[in-house]
């Protein structure tokens, strides 16, 4: 169940090699002691994680609660061997970190997962399993490993997803891919159809990695241009069997494949980070005051920024056609993934639905947050905190956005004369960053709703995802 449900979207170790080590394990006379050895951990993490997935695919009640007893049962073993686990520093040590640390993340402890995945990176680090030219030194097997570019690409997806500093820079790890998966047999590992997935995820963290990264950014305008390009230029590049509109046309009555799901995973990705890169763009970074009273650390808004955050928002609200891949990416490793960008596009289009009134811009925005509500009511997901959360965030826009649409009709003047910032040209915007350098920017995740051009969001920037 592990590799059907965990797998398929984060993958951490070569399947042969685990399945290879499980049954010498099963059919050895001698079992050594947990102190002595990690793969026995991973094992019992690949049993836990599996039986916790299992439960969700479960029709009767009495076997979910069975599953998720024994998945409860596995993980307090392991909670409490947690320090005596790391303190071997080897690479199953940084599995274990990376298996754990987001499956707490994806499952309501999101400050329990990120502070494990903080250790996995720094013994990886102790490992240097960071560098491909001391790897080529100390075991050249190693760069076959997927664990690595795992790690880096989990760090930058926990920066984007809970508005947090991205813990790795490009200039301290310079592996970012994964090899082809050799095996001593003809027959190819079923691993290798999944690789290009995790090849083209990577890149894409690869290509936002400098503006997660903890260098200063001296000219924002040109950093987002650059990246914006990268993006597209991925865009287009993408093989038609990860391109998600290439499934449309599948029927909905069988289960949808690992592939169609990774094509959703990789969409939604995709105009996650476009929606990240540009909002402060889109919406002008500084307070909602006229272009005269703008400090020069003020970013006025961006026309192609706005309409690349509408554009990515509103596409990403559009999976009617894939309902049943998002309820099947509900039963995996995925499911707070999905959710987190679906959240992420509602607040956007609410955000675009309360700036532009009763226009055309605001009945597309409206139709995307219905869309996205009725994803996010699908049961599964609700079970979810994450999820849970967002829903009554979106809920309360919503009722914002009517109340706001409401006074207009009625010609409530303090409303009509509550305008955004006119649009400003690339070169206007171009010319407040000629002497500026701007600060680490500030993630618009699921999370943290800060951003002072979404102000109108008020009493809820203080928001925190539930657990720990």
């Amino acid at each position: 169940m592990f590799f059907s449900t965990v797998d398929w979207f984060m993958m951490v170790f070569h399947e042969e090699d685990f399945r290879q080590r499980y049954e010498e394990l099963m059919t050895s006379t001698y079992v050594p002691s947990l102190e002595e050895n990690n793969d026995l951990w991973i094992t019992l993490l690949v049993l836990g994680l599996g039986a916790h997935y299992s439960s969700l695919a479960k029709k009767e009640p009495r076997e979910q609660a069975q599953m998720q007893q024994l998945s409860r049962d596995i993980l307090k073993q392991v909670e409490p061997q947690f320090l005596r686990i790391i303190g071997s520093a080897d690479e199953e040590t940084v599995q274990i970190c990376v298996l754990l640390g987001s499956f707490y993340l994806f499952n309501g402890r999101p400050t329990a997962g990120l502070g494990i995945l903080g250790s996995g990176i720094k013994i990886a680090q102790v490992l240097r399993l960071h560098r491909e030219d001391a790897l080529m030194e100390i075991s050249p097997a190693r760069l076959e490993s997927p664990t690595l570019a795992h790690v880096k690409a989990f760090v930058r997806y926990a920066a984007i997803a809970f508005g947090r500093p991205c813990s790795i820079d490009d200039s301290d790890c310079d592996i970012d891919t994964v090899s082809d998966i050799k095996t001593n047999t003809k027959q190819p590992p079923r691993q290798a159809a999944q690789l290009d997935y995790h090849r083209w995820k990577f890149r894409l963290y690869r290509i936002v990695g400098p503006f997660l990264g903890r260098r200063l950014q001296t000219n924002r305008l040109a950093s987002v241009q650059s990246i914006h390009a990268q993006l597209l230029s991925w865009q287009t590049q993408l093989p038609e069997n990860l391109r998600l509109q290439s499934y449309k046309d599948k029927g909905t009555t069988q289960a949808p494949s690992l592939l169609q799901m990774q094509a959703l995973a990789l969409q939604l990705t995709y105009d996650n980070i476009q929606i990240i890169l540009h909002r402060s763009l889109a919406f002008g970074s500084g307070p909602q005051v006229s272009n005269t009273d703008r400090s020069i650390d003020d970013l006025p808004r961006s026309a192609l920024s706005r309409k690349q955050l509408f554009e990515s928002a509103l596409r990403t609200s559009e999976l009617n056609d894939y309902s049943h891949v998002l309820h099947a990416c509900g039963k995996t490793h995925a499911a707070m993934h999905v959710g987190i960008c679906l959240f992420t596009a509602g607040v956007v289009l609410c955000a675009f639905a309360i700036s532009e009134p009763l226009s055309a811009t605001s009945e597309a925005a409206k139709n995307g947050v219905m869309n996205i509500l009725r994803f996010q009511h699908d049961p599964l997901l609700n079970e979810h905190l994450l999820s849970t959360q967002s829903v009554k965030i979106l809920e309360d826009l919503v009722a914002v956005l009517l109340r706001s649409e409401n006074s207009l009709i009625r010609g409530d003047k303090t409303t009509a004369s509550q305008t955004m910032p006119q649009t400003a040209s690339e070169e206007e915007i171009q010319s407040r960053e000629q002497d500026t350098i701007t600060q680490e920017p500030r993630l618009f995740g699921d999370s943290r709703l800060d951003d002072n051009s979404l102000n109108f969001l008020g009493g809820l920037s203080n928001l925190q995802p539930e657990g720990d």
